[in-house]
């Protein structure tokens, strides 16, 4: 079975966590469709870690070299605890000797590199041969760390891993960092531009349903003020018909608009005929009719003036006679000598 990447880690709290989020990342990551056309891999499939992949045996030994010759890349988490770990190193040594020191991803989480990068990793053996044609061999200090996934809390570690999880899918994959990060960042601005896009249709939608719904509202309402005008409007009659032609024209007037530029309800022509039957202004030409008639013998020289309680007025005559009469049956109440 082909692994795309092992991932080995000191057994510690920390080194475990790591491996985890990395594991969990690099199998989750969506490959862009140009780099998988470039590399031929659709995703990162299977990752190692012997945590997840083996049960606890006698050959378990057997089993971590099997998968390491099968793994493709090996990510080594590296924490000052590292060094201390023989099995790391010797997982490290295995996978030089099969697949060589360019295939290995160093991921430093904690400490500097020459207190966390184990022996195998951290100096490189290498030959030479001298002006005599003799060979030597030497160690010099290996390449810089792959990824560097120090924090200053698990917080941040874990945001920083999810932000720089491509530096380790690059070389897995078969492309360049900045070609997957660039190809990652235009597939977000696509999903944040559909996204957008989809929030504006739907405010649209939302904006004419609102909009739609307000209109029927206000339809509902315009529909109950033209119910309560014609009510108005036959009431107006029905007082008018009981001889009550002042509260006939008060109650038509309440069915119609107080500013007839502004409307506050409906012009309804049923209110409209109440009030001009009660105030009667065509019955005989553009004189209103009486609701009765005060029979006087003088002349009336001052316009009648009505009580602010409405239940009496009075008139000036000739005389200077100030009669006083009843608003209800027009009769007269008394009289004074306006001159006295």
């Amino acid at each position: 079975m082909k692994y795309d990447a092992f991932i080995s880690y000191r057994h510690a709290p920390l080194d475990i966590e790591v491996s985890e989020q990395i594991h969990r990342r690099l199998e989750s990551i969506r490959v862009p469709g140009s780099v998988r056309k470039m590399s031929g891999k659709r995703r990162i499939e299977r990752v190692f870690r012997d945590q997840e992949e083996l049960t606890v045996s006698s050959s378990l030994s057997d089993e971590i070299l099997s998968a390491l010759d099968q793994s493709e890349y090996l990510i080594v988490i590296c924490s000052p605890r590292t060094p201390e770990s023989d099995w790391v190193a010797n997982e490290i040594s295995y996978f030089i000797k099969v697949h060589g020191r360019e295939h290995i991803l160093p991921v430093i989480i904690e400490g500097e590199p020459k207190d966390s990068f184990p022996k195998p990793l951290l100096f490189e053996e290498r030959r030479e041969v001298d002006v005599h044609g003799e060979t030597y061999v030497y160690e010099t200090i290996a390449e810089p760390f792959a990824a560097d996934y120090r924090a200053p809390d698990a917080r941040a570690r874990k945001r920083r891993i999810k932000q720089d999880i491509l530096r380790l899918a690059a070389p897995i994959l078969g492309c360049r960092y900045d070609d997957l990060k660039q190809r990652h960042r235009d597939r977000k601005n696509r999903r944040i531009a559909i996204g957008a896009t989809a929030f504006a249709v739907l405010a649209v939608l939302f904006g004419s349903y609102n909009y739609y719904q307000n209109q029927r509202i206000l339809e509902n309402y315009k529909k109950q003020q033209m119910t309560q005008s014609m009510f108005l409007a036959d009431t107006s009659s029905r007082l008018l018909q009981e001889g009550d032609r002042t509260n006939a024209i008060l109650v038509a007037l309440e069915a119609l608009p107080k500013d007839i530029d502004q409307p506050d309800r409906p012009v309804v022509p049923q209110a409209e005929y109440a009030l001009s039957k009660a105030l009667q202004p065509y019955a005989i030409g553009n004189d209103l009719v009486p609701d009765y008639t005060i029979e006087h013998r003088d002349v009336v020289t001052e316009n009648v003036q009505i009580a602010p309680s409405d239940s009496f007025f009075c008139m000036l005559d000739s005389r200077g006679v100030l009669n006083l009469f009843d608003t209800a049956t027009g009769k007269s109440l008394s009289e004074w000598n306006a001159a006295s």
